[in-house]
């Protein structure tokens, strides 16, 4: 389920970043240098990731209690 939320919501950047933190362990730092990005904005996308899924989440959850 949480990988078929994560196509339909999160964008290619967010995906990525979402993979090489949580599946791969990656830091921070070393997303940033993989993706050409600053530190700062890494945790900002990983975190409107998170946000998104879980938004998504809640929202197929209360539609299916309906």
């Amino acid at each position: 389920m949480v990988e078929d939320i994560m196509g339909r919501v999160l964008t290619d950047t967010q995906r990525k970043i979402l993979k090489m933190k949580e599946y791969d362990k990656m830091s921070y730092d070393q997303i940033a240098i993989t993706l050409n990005m600053h530190p700062p904005a890494v945790r900002m996308q990983l975190s409107r990731a998170r946000k998104a899924i879980r938004d998504e989440y809640r929202h197929i959850k209360s539609k299916n209690q309906k």
